[in-house]
């Protein structure tokens, strides 16, 4: 791939879909992250190994963009089984493997249980928690955070992620579990607080997992190289002198908390396990039909909903800040006669800004013409939700196969548009008044359709969810909108 770009592909298996970002040149290697976190929180990592591998960073199953387990109680095995499921239907048949902490057990657990995909594992901060530990934390770790109309759990997750850097555990503060490695800036704060977003309820269940997992066991059960590193700074590098007696060829080390040393060592290790020559392939979607999710041009991210019916398909913009995700039960209802294409669109958290405003609006419109070459459609009509309108006409006016539609329940109405959002700050005002603005939008939009008792909280979240996850980035997309229509 061209200068190491990351794209975006959506996996599906059965029923679900597992998300992963892919970037880099040479034999594949697969990166697992830490719960509860995402795919992206191994871009550093992948992008220093992108010039000697192909790099497929995954999304475990409910956390990021993956869809969750449909399973109860959902154990570390079951994680494992799903992901070398993914890995065999892209076609890979051999790969080496690196996780970091509940990423590293999954990783254990698929090379246990799947020896003939797995060439070997790289395990960084492995946890070997007593059974005490493990039951305590399973208890204590993992409080839900429900929605709530004064923003309270706004502010209980934040104190949450800024508690887990200070202390370990986060929950017991004290002196004996305050933590003495340095205080990770703040963007690696906010970006853990959005994948604690992006996962919600469920963030949960693999940490869960995780901590039944009998680590020091499983290792025993290995039949591949596989070495355990941890860095300085890590939560876990004490566990480094837990461990049981390893095999011969196995290693434990300590590795300096420098990020080239870090990568340099990794890296080394990953060379030791050849697998796969070759990367595996992506094609594009043959067909779509409801329930479907895929990624186009490893870029836009597209859900449908009902089947290609006797009417052309109708393409619905969510509105700005948004998410495809708010629509959902708007395009199930317009579905029943026919295909309902609901685009993720640039800025909004997802589909992340590529270029200029009107470059991704122009290639917004080429994708969409492909799309309908896969729903096997003509034309489509485009209709735009509360600050999408303009957008609607500006792909209307760029290509032919499009159709501005008339917006059937008109524009949705909104406090006032946006503010630019405040600056990220430590104590968190920025997330209170980011919920409170949206807030006040979701109230007009409710008293709109007829009242405000019994509002749904739920829905409410998520509106905040998308902001967050958006925050100021879709604001290019608008205003090139806004040029092309006036």
């Amino acid at each position: 791939m061209e200068d190491q770009k990351t794209q975006s592909h959506i996996v599906r298996v059965g029923d679900r879909n597992l998300h992963l970002r892919i970037l880099g040149d040479g034999p594949p290697v697969v990166l697992l992250h830490e719960s509860p976190r995402s795919s992206m929180a191994l871009m550093p990592l992948a992008s220093l190994l992108a010039p000697s591998f192909t790099v497929l960073a995954i999304d475990t199953p409910g956390y990021g963009l993956s869809d969750p387990l449909d399973i109860r109680n959902a154990e570390i095995e079951d994680f494992a089984d799903a992901i070398a499921s993914s890995l065999r239907t892209l076609g890979l048949k051999r790969v080496p493997v690196y996780g970091t902490h509940t990423g590293s057990t999954i990783a254990v657990s698929m090379a246990v249980r799947h020896p003939d995909l797995v060439t070997g594992v790289v395990l960084d901060g492995y946890p070997v928690f007593s059974q005490h530990e493990r039951d305590l934390h399973e208890t204590c770790y993992l409080p839900q955070f429900p929605p709530a109309w004064d923003g309270s759990h706004v502010a209980a997750l934040w104190s949450r992620v800024r508690d887990q850097y200070d202390f370990f555990p986060w929950y017991l503060r004290g002196n004996s579990s305050r933590l003495q490695t340095p205080r990770p800036d703040l963007a690696r704060h906010r970006a853990v607080f959005r994948d604690f977003l992006s996962a919600g309820p469920a963030y949960s269940i693999a940490y869960a997992a995780s901590f039944r997992f009998d680590a020091s066991e499983q290792l025993g059960k290995l039949n591949c190289p596989f070495h355990i590193i941890a860095r300085e700074t890590d939560l876990l590098h004490g566990h480094l002198q837990r461990l049981p007696e390893l095999p011969a060829g196995a290693s434990a080390s300590s590795c300096p908390a420098d990020p080239v040393e870090w990568k340099l060592k990794i890296e080394r290790l990953l060379h030791t396990m050849p697998g796969d020559k070759a990367p595996p392939g992506f094609p594009e979607p043959s067909r779509v039909d409801g329930g479907t999710k895929v990624v186009m041009d490893g870029w836009l991210f597209l859900g449908f909903h009902g089947n290609t019916g006797s009417r052309n398909p109708l393409v619905l913009l969510h509105d700005l800040p948004g998410s495809g995700n708010l629509m959902a039960d708007e395009a199930r209802r317009r579905s029943d006669d026919g295909l309902v294409i609901v685009p993720e669109l640039p800025g909004c958290g997802i589909t992340e800004v590529s270029g200029s405003g009107r470059a991704d609006l122009a290639r917004l419109a080429t994708l969409l013409e492909r799309t309908l070459d896969i729903a096997d459609a003509e034309r489509a009509e485009v209709e735009g939700t509360g600050l999408s309108l303009d957008i609607a006409k500006a792909l209307a006016g760029m290509s032919p196969r499009l159709e501005a539609a008339e917006n059937r329940g008109g524009p949705v109405p909104r406090a006032s548009v946006p503010d630019a959002p405040l600056p990220p700050r430590w104590d968190g005002a920025d997330l209170m008044a980011a919920w409170y603005e949206t807030r006040e939008t979701e109230l007009a939009r409710v008293q709109s359709v007829g009242g405000v008792a019994g509002m749904d909280l739920d829905r409410l979240h998520a509106a905040f969810v998308a902001w967050y996850l958006s925050e100021d980035n879709y604001r290019s997309l608008k205003s090139a909108a806004e040029q092309l229509t006036t």
